[in-house]
């Protein structure tokens, strides 16, 4: 990974300074699905008692309620997948917030909702599918939200293959199948996006500006305010230097799906962190293990 370019006078160059920086929902989401592997790794919690094992452990008469929401809080046992999907969430979540949703973060935070929501309702509704976790997906739906609202960015696969953004989410489903991979959790995840995408970007301008067909409630704005207010991070300029590719597809590719943006102009201030960017990759690049 080449390192990020940071300018000095905006971050103090600690990981606390870092982590403080990051946008208020994108750091609540990170930090909770980092929690949630770290006591599985040391014993405290077993995966099974987050995840959405069937309709019975959530509904009526055993009401384990808190199964939907951990379920969108546990990407993976601690591994190659796990730390790209919380890389993933950190940059692409981290853009969103700050560009697309920098002046309406209630939107970002209805928009995770939405798609935790609709994909545990998969989840509970379609058992053959095994959709257990709703994290990972989730993730790539938030890189398809991304490239649909970055469609004309350059980025690289490899260092071999330039594309624009806009068929990223596409190329990380192709890597998938070919590394062996199943494409469920990737599909799913580019649906549900899809889906909060057209209901909230599409369909109001097809129709003049219209209604949007996922009004943000106001529990999402409040939330997004209260965080802002406790956290007080995520001012700090859009990060540069690597894009990288979200999805938690069931079996294969994370490890292997890379992107990278353009390096930013040199405006003469002094910069931390600074070197040759290299693309993940370029020298063979590794692949995601098949399965967790």
């Amino acid at each position: 990974m080449p390192p990020r370019v940071v300018a000095a006078a905006d971050v103090g160059g600690g990981a606390g300074d870092w982590y403080a920086s990051l946008p208020p929902v994108t750091r609540l989401w990170a930090t909770a699905c980092f929690a949630s592997s770290a006591l599985c790794y040391i014993g405290l919690l077993h995966p099974a008692s987050l995840a959405l094992l069937s309709r019975a452990h959530v509904l009526a008469p055993r009401l384990q309620l808190w199964r939907p929401l951990t379920s969108a809080l546990f990407l993976a046992p601690f591994s190659l997948k796990f730390a790209f999907e919380l890389m993933w969430i950190l940059q692409y979540g981290a853009a969103l917030e700050r560009g697309a949703y920098a002046v309406r973060p209630g939107d970002f935070a209805w928009m995770l909702a939405f798609n935790a929501l609709a994909l545990t309702a998969v989840s509970l509704l379609a058992p053959p599918l095994g959709l257990v976790f709703v994290a990972s997906p989730m993730v790539f739906a938030l890189v398809y939200v991304w490239s649909r609202h970055n469609p004309d960015q350059r980025v690289s696969l490899f260092g071999m293959i330039t594309l624009r953004s806009f068929y990223l989410p596409f190329a990380f489903l192709a890597v998938t199948v070919i590394q062996g991979g199943s494409p469920v959790n990737d599909l799913l995840g580019l649906a549900v996006g899809h889906a909060w995408y057209f209901a909230t970007e599409l369909h109001p301008r097809a129709s003049g500006g219209g209604r949007r067909l996922l009004p943000t409630p106001r529990w999402a704005d409040a939330l997004a305010a209260r965080l802002a207010a406790l956290g007080g991070g995520g001012a700090a300029a859009a990060p540069a230097g690597v894009a990288f590719g979200g999805g938690g597809g069931g079996g294969g590719g994370a490890a292997g799906r890379a992107a990278a943006a353009p390096e930013p102009a040199d405006d003469g201030r002094f910069r931390a962190f600074r070197g040759q960017g290299q693309r993940l990759g370029a020298g063979g690049a590794a692949a995601r293990p098949h399965g967790e």
